[in-house]
Order: structure tokens, then sequence, then C-alpha cells
């Protein structure tokens, strides 16, 4: 295979990852002659698992590792290939134990890496906001469970700072790209063309396909129209408009989802919340991180 960029696209905790390839997949024909494969999931989960429990026996050799490479490439020479799983870090039940996030995320990753030892790798992450996950943990949890859980928590101690930096140390030759999960509506157009290794101007039928999910029919079909009034608009400008949009359009109890949990401090959840945007601005700080934005 030529220098083939594989880009894992981890996505947000338990978060409809599936999303990213089918936007991508809208515009399969312009990805063809760009040479990307925005490769459909049932293609390669469960290869990509059976070659990752290879690899960790020892028994994955190099001639194994340019064969997958092919395989999920359907053959075919590309200059980019977009693999997209939540489960990339861990699995969702260890996503949050121990007053930590995916403990695992530095392993984890470097394994995904040393398949393709030879090729350019890139992450795609969006953080989330840790009281989001907390909230998941109480609802697979009975009341007494949770309470206890809660008891033993420090809810300030789990940062996604520790996770990207140690992402970073453990992949020095990759690029990581990260953006708030929170943010994603406005970003998917970035995300998209970033994941797709395209330019900016180059457009993508899937841009809206986030936003659509907040707005009407009229309001989505209004939105569309504005931008496309506006070719030619700079990232900033666009996320700006769309912005506007959900602002004026959108169920702002969709958007702002106010989380509550039972036992737990509406006011505690809250300086959580604001300690994870913090956070964000720690993760921009380190050194090789691309934040989207």
């Amino acid at each position: 295979m030529t220098n083939t960029t594989v880009v894992f696209y981890l996505g947000a905790p338990s978060t409809d990852f599936n999303q990213l390839t089918w936007s991508l997949r809208k515009d399969s024909v312009l990805l063809r002659e760009q040479g990307v494969l925005a490769s459909r999931p049932k293609v390669y989960r469960a290869v990509i698992s059976d070659r990752l429990m290879t690899q960790q026996l020892g028994e994955l050799s190099d001639r194994d590792r340019e064969q997958l490479l092919k395989k999920l490439c359907l053959g075919e020479e590309r200059s980019r290939l977009i693999l997209a799983d939540s489960s990339f870090l861990d699995e969702p039940q260890n996503m949050l134990r121990e007053n930590r996030l995916y403990a695992n995320a530095s392993r984890s990753t470097q394994e995904l890496r040393m398949l393709f030892p030879d090729h350019p790798v890139e992450f795609m992450l969006a953080i989330r906001n840790p009281v989001s996950l907390i909230s998941e943990v109480a609802d697979r949890l009975d009341s007494a469970e949770f309470t206890k859980v809660a008891n033993e928590m420090d809810f300030f101690q789990p940062k996604w700072s520790e996770v990207v930096s140690e992402i970073r140390e453990a992949n020095p030759d990759s690029t990581i790209n990260i953006w708030c999960y929170e943010d994603s509506p406005i970003l998917w157009p970035e995300i998209l063309r970033t994941t797709a290794g395209l330019p900016a101007a180059v457009p993508l039928s899937g841009e809206l396909d986030l936003c659509a999910t907040l707005l009407g029919d009229l309001a989505l079909t209004r939105l569309r129209r504005f931008l496309a009034a506006r070719p030619g608009l700079q990232p900033r400008e666009k996320r700006h408009i769309m912005s506007a949009f959900l602002e004026k359009f959108a169920d702002q109890e969709q958007v702002d989802q106010d989380i509550s949990l039972a036992g737990v401090d509406s006011e505690l959840l809250d300086e959580v919340s604001n300690c994870y945007f913090r956070d964000f601005e720690s993760c921009k700080k380190i050194p090789g991180i691309v934040a989207l934005g």
C-alpha cells in the first residue's frame, strides 16, 4: 500500500460515533476522488479487535499489518482511511473508574497506532463534560449503589487534560485533534473536513447533520438557504451563524441538557462543569495538540 494515513475517530464517550461515518459517506464519490475511505463499521470493528488481540500476544507480523491495511482499504490504494468507534479508547463501563477518566487510553491508542507503524496515524477525540459521564454511571446503578459511589468520588478529580496528555506522550508522532463534544453541532463541518483531510472550501453534504437533530424542518431549511447565499464563509463565520440559528430556533432544553443527580448538590455539578471547561483550556496548551474551533 502507499503511505496511507489512518484516522482513528474516537468520538466522545457513549455518543453516536456512527454519525461521522454516515455524514461523510453522503459524499462518497467526492471522497473516492480524493482517495479517502470512510469505511463502513461492519467492515472493520471485528477485524480490528481480532488483530489487536493477536498483536497483544506478539503474533502480528509486518506482513499481517500490511494485509490488514489492504483489507480495510478494500484492496484499493487510499490516501486516507477513516475508522470510527468510541470504544477504541475502552469499553463504556471502563470510562470512569477510581476518579479517573479512561485510565487505559494511553495503552489503547498506542496499540491502535502500532497496528500501522509504517503509516501516519491521526486521532480525533471529543472530550465530554464529566458530569454527563457520571450521570451515565448513575443510570447503570440503583440509587443505593450510586449514593455509595458518589460518597467515595472526588467529582473534581477526573481530568481530560490527563487523558489527552497521556495519549500525546504515548503517540508522539501522531496528530491528535480535540474539541468539546458540546460544541459538535457547530463544529461538525470542521470535524468532517479535518477527519477527511479536506480543505475548508470543499462543501460537504453532511455539514448540518447535527444541527438537523436540534432544529425543526423550517429552521433547518432557512439555515441551509442562509449559508448557500453566502459562499466563501470562513469556518469561524459559519460557526457564528449556526450558533445564532441554534440559539434562536432550537429546543434549548435539548441543547442545554441540564443534569441532576440524586443526592448530589446542583451547585457542585455546576462547579464541576466550570472546571471541565477550564480543563479544556489546559488540553489546548499541551504541545502537539490541535484544538478545533
